[in-house]
Order: structure tokens, then C-alpha cells, then sequence
């Protein structure tokens, strides 16, 4: 259950700053792609904890 939330809250977090990102930046473009890049940064992140078993241990 904790886990379900800390990915949602993740998710959240990304969807935020692809929005911010979008609205920080005249060119859209160069928004749009700050916005995937910290999207992609936070959602990848975990992974790396949850297939070593630090955290599983």
C-alpha cells in the first residue's frame, strides 16, 4: 500500500513538472522537453532501489 502512494506521489511530482517546465519556458519546445527529462529522472530513480534490495532487504 505505502509503495501504491510512493509511486503515485511520484507520478504526481513528474506530471507537475512537465507542466512547470512548459510554463517556464517561452519556447515550448525547449519546455516540453525540460518537462520529460525531470519526469523521466523521477520515475526512473526507484528503480534502481527496488531491483538491488536495498530496500526489500
Amino acid at each position: 500500500m505505502f509503495r501504491l502512494l510512493f509511486d503515485l506521489l511520484l507520478l504526481a511530482a513528474a506530471a507537475t513538472l512537465v507542466v512547470v517546465g512548459i510554463a517556464s519556458y517561452p519556447d515550448i519546445h525547449a519546455g516540453v522537453l525540460a518537462g520529460i527529462i525531470a519526469a523521466a529522472a523521477l520515475l526512473l530513480a526507484p528503480i534502481g532501489t527496488r531491483t538491488s534490495g536495498a530496500v526489500n532487504a
